[in-house]
């Protein structure tokens, strides 16, 4: 019943959000419109405990809409983008994806800044019960650059997540980040930062039982960009954890990798991993419900082997892991997937 009531509740949301960004394209010729549609069908092996140990057929569709505006020191966007997900016909176990973005840009003197926000709802049906998590974030960036090939950048943003249907669980964390960025060479890049996020959780499964816990998280960040005859992004946190349901030592590690190259002028394969890792040392009796999540919920790593049929067109097969962490232990929805897929954009 909450189920339905809620996806009625979104469809307006949605249906609003285009409108706006129909608006805005046709009220200014310095505006673009840009869209992209992938289809996915396939076969997968679960790990989630309802459908433990067995294969079924995947299907996905993930689509986007952006309107970009952008002059010769502006720039401006708003993104919608809706992806629901199919993982049984039998058990009629799904979910779907929905996230709004925007962000402003320009130049001021000699910084250049940059301030915006997302909104995000995952629905997951028959998890065994449905679940939903929400994720509303804003950020400020500003940069400058020190000296030729050197950039300095600070950024702050703040998250709010609240996870309903089982633990009621709701956090709410500002971050600071700070990163000097090297340019190497035309073709390779590197940054060396600090990053800082203090977080505090309420669990409400309960009146009576309800508690907080405050932490903090802490600790240094390093990236690699190389763009050549291949692409090469790495990106990784080691950020140490203090909080009211932990001992020391506790850290989390947060990595993202893409590598990329081109095989012929038709062929090309890409390797991604985005992965975090929580590494605790529990106090006795700690609330589960109160222990920290990383901010990305999915995990996920895969190979893809794309033919471009056009520009705007492509072929793909992608077989990886992916596993959604829903705040709770033994609740996630993972395994290996094996999937065919078509792509298009304009």
């Amino acid at each position: 019943m909450c189920s339905t009531m809620t996806n009625r509740l979104l469809l307006p949301k949605i249906l609003f959000i285009f409108l706006l960004l129909t608006a805005i394209y046709r009220a200014t010729a310095a505006t673009t419109l840009h869209w992209k549609l992938s289809s996915e069908v396939g076969t997968y092996q679960t790990e989630t405990i309802r459908l433990e140990n067995t294969g079924n057929l995947l299907a996905r569709l993930d689509g986007s809409v952006q309107i970009r505006y952008k002059t010769l020191n502006r720039l401006a966007f708003l993104r919608l983008r809706f992806k629901p997900e199919l993982y049984s016909f039998t058990e009629s176990m799904s979910s779907v994806k929905m996230l709004a973005s925007g962000r402003f840009e320009r130049d001021f003197r000699r910084w250049r800044w940059s301030a915006g926000g997302e909104v995000r709802q995952y629905t997951y049906h028959n998890l065994p019960a449905d679940l939903t998590l929400k994720m509303y974030s804003a950020f400020v960036n500003l940069n400058r650059q020190l000296f030729p090939g050197n950039l300095f950048l600070m950024h702050f943003s703040y998250y709010r997540r609240e996870f309903a249907n089982r633990s009621n669980n709701r956090l709410n964390a500002p971050v600071i980040r700070v990163q000097l960025i090297h340019r190497f060479s035309k073709y390779l890049r590197g940054s060396a930062g600090v990053y800082l996020l203090w977080f505090s959780i309420e669990d409400q499964q309960l009146q009576e039982n309800r508690g907080t816990s405050d932490g903090v998280q802490r600790g240094p960040t390093v990236s690699l960009e190389y763009r050549r005859k291949i692409l090469l992004n790495l990106d990784y946190h080691l950020l140490w954890h203090v909080s009211e349901q932990t001992l020391s030592p506790s850290y989390t590690q947060r990595l993202s990798f893409l590598f990329g190259k081109m095989l012929s002028s038709k062929w090309s394969l890409f390797f991604l991993i985005n992965f975090s890792d929580n590494r605790f040392s529990l106090k006795d009796h700690p609330n589960l419900n109160l222990l920290f999540y990383p901010l990305e919920n999915e995990n996920r790593a895969h190979l893809k082997l794309q033919y471009d049929l056009s520009t705007n067109r492509a072929l793909y097969v992608k077989i990886g892991y992916l596993k959604d962490n829903l705040v709770g232990q033994n609740i996630s929805l993972s395994g290996w997937q094996a999937v065919a897929g078509f792509r298009f954009k304009k």
